[in-house]
């Protein structure tokens, strides 16, 4: 293989000899969600949303930051497809879910139930400990 010093080359040159020598890049990727062992159930199988506030839909996502990331959550009513309340966060942790569910129940009142994934943030004691003291049911997938 020629040397090449001081020379000029185009990004697709870089991959193409990167990809022919084996090379990847790493960078970091954010990991939202750490598995945790739960009980609880996916209440959603086989069920009917058929009006507003019944089931709303939680989640977080991130967005890449000067630095690292920020952290967004979102609560979702199922069946408006109506952003009920959203918060963003430099870390990941629960208190900024509960904050946005707690906005969420204050402005639209509670729903029946909450369906997440199975992060950390949603399944434990803060989260779990919020949705109880408003009579909300979990749903997990």
């Amino acid at each position: 293989m020629q040397e090449v010093t001081g020379s000029k080359i185009s990004l697709k040159r870089v991959r193409r000899l990167m990809r022919e020598i084996g090379l990847k890049a790493v960078y970091p990727v954010p990991k939202t969600t750490e598995s945790t062992a739960t009980h609880y159930a996916n209440l959603l199988k086989e069920k009917s949303i058929i009006r507003p506030n019944q089931v709303w839909f939680a989640d977080i996502t991130y967005v890449r930051v000067k630095g690292g990331f920020g952290y967004c959550v979102a609560f979702i009513d199922a069946y408006l497809r109506k952003v009920m309340s959203m918060r963003i966060f430099n870390t990941l942790c629960a208190d900024f879910c509960v904050e946005a569910a707690r906005e969420a129940v204050e402005r639209y009142g509670a729903p029946k139930v909450i369906h997440t994934d199975r992060g950390k943030q949603f399944v434990g004691s803060e989260f779990t400990e919020f949705l109880k003291d408003f009579g909300i049911k979990l749903s997990v997938s």
